[in-house]
């Protein structure tokens, strides 16, 4: 969905907060599309799954949605690598 207004960062925070509360085993990937349109990005028949996934370059990864076993496995990296510095 392309969101265009003032209280986007809001709204987004906010769906952000639904997501992990409905979905929490599923990582949300946020995408910003420099396209006016989207068409080539729609969803497939598949249930949550997309036939053309935008290229990794626009992925917005600060804004993304990880499970709880994905933010783990990275405060475990940076405690190993605190730990062999």
């Amino acid at each position: 969905m392309r969101l265009i207004f003032e209280e986007r960062d809001e709204f987004l925070d906010l769906l952000k907060l639904r997501f992990i509360t409905f979905c929490p085993k599923i990582h949300l990937k946020v995408y910003g599309i420099p396209l006016d349109t989207l068409k080539d990005y729609k969803a497939s028949s598949s249930q949550y799954a997309f036939d053309n996934e935008p290229d990794d370059m626009y992925r917005l990864y600060n804004e993304e949605i990880q499970t709880q076993s994905e933010v783990q496995k990275k405060e475990e990296k940076k405690v190993d690598h605190s730990i062999i510095s």
